[in-house]
C-alpha cells in the first residue's frame, strides 16, 4: 500500500530527504499530490476545521532515515490551530505509521488493597503537553513514561510541522 511505499522510501539514509509525492490523475506528468488527497490515501482523517484551512502544498521528509516530519501549509489559522487541537485525541494513532512513531509505554498502574477493596489507580497517563521548541509554542505528546513520542508546532502562522522528536522539529523550522 502506500504507506509500505512511503515507509521505505523514509528510511533512505539520506541526511535531508523531502519525497515529492505524485498525483496517480496524471501518470504521464509529474503533478505533485495536494495535502488533503495524500491525507485521503494514507487514510488519516484529521478534523474538518483542519482540512478546510489546509493549502495545496505540504511536505514528508525524513532525517537520516530516521527522525520523519509532515510539514502541512494552511491559509487559516485559526481554523487549523482548532483543528490541530481537536486532532489531538486521534493524533497518535493517525500518524503512529507514517511518522514511524513507538509505542508509548503504557503508564504506572499501582494497586492497592485497603481491607477488602481494592483500588486501582493509574498515573502519568499519555498525554499532549505545552511546551517551547526553537522559540516557538509547541504541544508535545509524551507517553507515560515521560519520553516524547512526537509533537507539532507552527513556526508561522501558515506551516505547521509534525515531527517525531524535537531536533526534527527544530531541523524542520
Amino acid at each position: 500500500g502506500v504507506l509500505s511505499t512511503l515507509n521505505i522510501a523514509l528510511k533512505e539514509n539520506n541526511p535531508f530527504l523531502v519525497l515529492q509525492i505524485n498525483s496517480e490523475e496524471t501518470p504521464n506528468k509529474e503533478t505533485p499530490i495536494v495535502s488533503q488527497n495524500f491525507l485521503e490515501k494514507i487514510e488519516v482523517y484529521p478534523p474538518g476545521d483542519l482540512v478546510r484551512s489546509l493549502t495545496e502544498r505540504f511536505a514528508l521528509g525524513s532525517i537520516a532515515g530516521k527522525s520523519r516530519f509532515l510539514v502541512l501549509k494552511n491559509n487559516y489559522y485559526s481554523g487549523a490551530f482548532a483543528g490541530m487541537l481537536a486532532w489531538e485525541k486521534n493524533m497518535m494513532g493517525d500518524l503512529r505509521d507514517l511518522l514511524d512513531l513507538p509505542a508509548s509505554k503504557s503508564s504506572n498502574i499501582i494497586t492497592t488493597t485497603i481491607g477488602t477493596t481494592t483500588v486501582i489507580s493509574q498515573i502519568n497517563q499519555s498525554q499532549f503537553k505545552d511546551s517551547i521548541v526553537a522559540n516557538r509554542d509547541a504541544r508535545i505528546f509524551k507517553d507515560g513514561s515521560g519520553a516524547t513520542i512526537f509533537l507539532y508546532l507552527f513556526p508561522d502562522n501558515d506551516t505547521i510541522v509534525i515531527a517525531n522528536n524535537e531536533n526534527t522539529a527544530k531541523i524542520v523550522t
